[in-house]
């Protein structure tokens, strides 16, 4: 998490994680099979997707019919209580973004977060996603509005 944000009080309430997973804006079936379609460029088997900064699991679930397994990673206890418990290829843990000692080195297919990375240590958890990825891993950022760099070299890899 970023030093600016005080994580201890971020979704400690039972109640306030409740209502952010009934309220919360959903995300299209057309992201998780874009992400998907371009993760398989690389590498056409996805065996396992880690979704850091799940929450309550959102889009975690939306990668369950692609995946063999899903899991999601959210430093809210109380977000992950609020998480689906009967999907079975799904798992969800209480971790960080930057450290994931649950997940093999080179075991990850998709390393993805919705709407949360700029919460997170970029550099940490830029280090700890090339970790856990396998060679042609993919790692997705998204959101409910797409993203500008200033370099077109760039733009034009995020537009992607």
């Amino acid at each position: 998490m970023s030093t600016t944000v005080d994580k201890t009080k971020m979704y400690v309430s039972m109640d306030q994680s409740k209502a952010y997973s009934e309220f919360r804006p959903r995300y299209s079936d057309e992201l998780f099979k874009t992400i998907v379609d371009y993760a398989k460029e690389t590498n056409p088997n996805l065996n396992l997707a880690i979704d850091v900064g799940c929450g309550p699991g959102m889009s975690t679930i939306g990668f369950c019919k692609y995946f063999k397994k899903v899991m999601g990673v959210d430093v809210s206890e109380t977000q992950v209580a609020c998480a689906p418990k009967n999907i079975p290829n799904c798992e969800f843990k209480v971790g960080y973004s930057d450290k994931l000692p649950f997940i093999k080195s080179g075991s990850v297919d998709l390393f993805c977060s919705g709407e949360s990375f700029n919460l997170m240590p970029h550099k940490e958890t830029f280090a700890e996603a090339d970790r856990v990825l396998r060679p042609g891993g993919t790692i997705a950022l998204f959101g409910y509005d797409v993203i500008r760099a200033a370099k077109p070299e760039i733009d034009a890899v995020i537009q992607k």
